[in-house]
């Protein structure tokens, strides 16, 4: 909901507005567009009043205590607010790298400056109302929340201290990114301050690009053992503990690293709950995971709690979801999350047939072990319902030889000694 992150953009805008007083008063930076701005307000003015002089008006402007860094943090913060809306139209209809560049070099950077500036105070009034009217019962204490979740990981599952080292040397990998991303920014925003060359300004903006391309590469990069942990060894309960220790190095517990992650962990721990409760306090708090995802996550979860009614609650509101962006370039993801949902609503139906054609299909199609694991657990249980005992048998030996510590391993071993009793009557 866009109402959790208006106190986002408040901080935003306030820190924009802080940098242009310290760079206006503080380090008394003069920039020529301001000057000209204040001389056509007092020749303005001097049109309109008999007897005024342009020359001393503009004088007075100058003179006025704090006049200048006050100017300066509006105008910085209007700079700030027009960046924020300019990536907002760029996330919301998915422009592509080339063609937002070619926009910046058009001029519309400076046009998106100008309507930030025009838009600051009603933007301003919006995000604060957006702030003060978020539901009560919403307002969780981030620390809190994060730690009570990890409390309660702990009382049924093991945080495993063997990858905290591992935890530690990603957190410190990702701080020397940010970091570098940090800098890159400050060098764009130096270049539009003190160089006036459009080139110049332009070829900042192009490398800052190419520096958060690569910064945001890497990152991955240094996720992929992270994440490799479950998709490959099938270890949920070492991704959880790897993520509770990356949330403690990098945001000191107050939110969550790999929301969608942490919560598929969750779910092949066989605790729905928790999975349920680390995704809604995701979209309070940031909202990082994609709505597919995130609705996808959730109908899975409510599966595994039974709840028909809400799973056809997350189906619904991914439908709608893709009716509205239609001509977004993860539409055929959206319909895969969907088409996911799907099966989920026909296992509760009892709709096997469609189920079985999904998960061969799903087996077929993914590169990831623990996909086929969980694929191959509900061939194998439907094919144990249809008296298939064979094909049964094959599909939960394979999850409990690739397995590893997803709870469809117990369960699978408690199926073949019963698959074992049948095989020997036929």
């Amino acid at each position: 909901m866009w109402k959790y992150q208006c106190k986002r953009q408040l901080l935003f805008i306030l820190s924009g507005f802080i940098f242009g007083i310290i760079l206006f008063g503080i380090l008394q930076y003069q920039n020529d567009m301001m000057k000209d701005l204040l001389k056509e307000v007092a020749v303005s003015i001097e049109s309109m009043i008999e007897g005024a002089n342009a020359k001393d008006i503009y004088q007075q402007f100058m003179s006025i205590p704090f006049f200048i860094p006050l100017l300066g943090g509006i105008s910085v913060a209007g700079i700030v607010n027009g960046i924020s809306l300019f990536f907002y139209l760029v996330q919301k209809f998915q422009l592509n790298f080339f063609f937002v560049f070619i926009l910046l070099f058009l001029g519309v950077g400076n046009l998106a400056y100008q309507i930030g500036s025009m838009l600051l105070l009603p933007s301003l009034f919006v995000y604060l109302y957006g702030w003060l009217t978020i539901p009560k019962g919403s307002k969780i204490k981030n620390k809190t929340s994060v730690s009570e979740i990890e409390h309660r990981y702990t009382l049924h599952h093991e945080l495993q201290t063997t990858y905290q080292s591992m935890a530690k040397a990603i957190a410190r990998n990702i701080i020397v990114l940010n970091i570098l991303l940090g800098l890159g920014a400050i060098l764009v925003v130096l270049l539009m301050l003190y160089v006036q060359d459009i080139t110049v300004m332009l070829l900042g903006m192009l490398i800052f690009l190419f520096l958060s391309f690569y910064t945001n590469k890497k990152k991955s990069v240094i996720m992929q053992p992270v994440l490799s942990l479950l998709f490959d060894r099938c270890d949920p309960q070492a991704c959880a503990s790897t993520i509770f220790y990356l949330t403690k190095y990098l945001f000191k517990r107050k939110k969550f690293i790999l929301t969608p992650v942490l919560s598929q962990c969750m779910i092949y721990l066989d605790d729905p709950h928790l999975a349920i409760e680390i995704l809604t306090l995701d979209s309070i708090q940031d909202k990082k995971t994609t709505q597919h995802t995130y609705y996808s996550l959730m109908a899975y979860a409510y599966y595994q709690l039974g709840d028909k009614t809400m799973v056809q609650h997350q189906y619904d509101s991914l439908e709608r979801e893709i009716n509205t962006v239609k001509k977004t370039p993860f539409i055929f993801i959206m319909n895969q999350a969907l088409y996911a949902i799907q099966n989920k609503i026909n296992m509760l139906n009892q709709d096997f047939s469609k189920s079985e054609l999904y998960y061969q299909r799903l087996l077929n199609t993914t590169p990831l072990l623990f996909q086929k694991v969980d694929a191959n657990y509900y061939l194998g249980l439907l094919a144990f319902i249809q008296k298939d005992y064979r094909s049964a048998q094959s599909a939960f030996t394979f999850v409990v030889k690739y397995g590893n510590k997803l709870y469809f391993t117990k369960k699978a071993k408690l199926y073949l000694e019963k698959l074992e009793k049948f095989i020997e009557q036929e």
